[in-house]
């Protein structure tokens, strides 16, 4: 029997190691309780938010998945946002996905808004939460 690690066992070996732990981190996103305080931190009008995001599921039923579009939007976090500073880095970074999304023509009319579909997605996660 030979010892021998080749470096395709090792890499899936790392990975079959590392995967649970990386799941830990994102796991905080599939409880609403936190995706809830993260949503409304970033919105101004949270009341608003609500409608034009339940209209914005009607239009694309199959985005009706809270965690699915908490994974969208806030897979970049580790854990939950805590501070200030936390939750005005997330406001920053959809901020730059919204510019990104209309400069590539990403968008979708809701309600007679033209909203980039970062912008769609997250009033749905409000609608959802």
């Amino acid at each position: 029997m030979s010892h021998d690690l080749s470096r395709r066992r090792f890499i899936l070996s790392l990975v079959a190691t590392l995967a649970p732990l990386s799941l830990i981190g994102f796991a905080w996103i599939r409880l609403p309780q936190f995706r809830h305080a993260v949503v409304v931190s970033l919105l101004s009008d949270v009341p608003g938010a609500r409608v034009l995001g339940a209209r914005y599921l009607r239009m694309a039923p199959e985005e009706s998945d809270g965690a699915a579009l908490a994974t969208d939007l806030f897979s970049h976090l580790a854990e939950p946002p805590g501070t200030t500073t936390q939750f005005a880095e997330i406001g920053r970074t959809l901020a730059e996905r919204r510019e990104r999304d209309f400069a590539a023509g990403d968008t979708v009319i809701v309600g007679g808004w033209i909203l980039a579909r970062t912008e769609a997605r997250l009033c749905a996660l409000a609608a959802l939460s």
